[in-house]
């Protein structure tokens, strides 16, 4: 088997399994038997299984079309980016999304999205926001931790709007300022 025919076979055989278990109850020998490759191929192409999870968030970026943020001057990003590109391309990869927000991979996956958009959300989106109580760090993981969870709820939904519909949705959701979402009314 070629390698990237590994690889995928590797990390169709993992994806496959935390649907069906506990990602802690997946091993490598499982993996090795379920994907047909020796172990010595495994090896060859990942270390252990956190690798593979890694290699699927990297085919999920390019599926979603993520921009790259590892070149920051490269990247300039504004709300209206969000919800402009990112709805049909979470439409197109809806089936995939909705396995991993309902599987062991959901924690991942955020984790992931936080580490690699973080730092370019706060100096694109968040580059002049000043609050009192909320740092920018703060404020952007809020965002993030916003979007994922707008996503979350429309790929959970047994037949999703549309594209048009969750965009005008996550609009209102992204033009709230972020500071809203932490004002106590007087009853609370």
């Amino acid at each position: 088997m070629k390698t990237t025919a590994s690889k995928d076979a590797i990390a169709n055989a993992f994806f496959k399994q935390t649907c069906e278990r506990h990602i802690s109850e997946i091993t490598i020998s499982g993996l090795v038997e379920s994907s047909g490759i020796s172990r010595q191929t495994f090896y060859n192409n990942f270390t252990n299984l956190y690798d593979v999870i890694i290699y699927l968030e990297n085919i999920l970026d390019e599926k979603l079309n993520l921009p790259n943020a590892s070149n920051f001057s490269e990247i300039s990003l504004s709300i209206q980016d969000i919800y402009k590109y990112l709805p049909d391309n979470i439409y197109k990869n809806r089936k995939i999304l909705h396995k991993i927000y309902t599987t062991d991979l959901r924690g991942f996956w955020l984790v992931h999205i936080l580490e690699k958009y973080k730092e370019v959300i706060q100096n694109t989106i968040f580059n002049n926001f000043e609050s009192p109580t909320l740092t920018k760090n703060d404020a952007a993981t809020i965002f993030i931790h916003t979007i994922i969870a707008a996503i979350d709820d429309w790929v959970s939904k047994p037949i999703p709007e549309n594209p048009e519909t969750f965009s005008n949705t996550l609009k209102a959701i992204l033009e709230t300022p972020v500071i809203n979402f932490f004002e106590i009314g007087e009853n609370d």
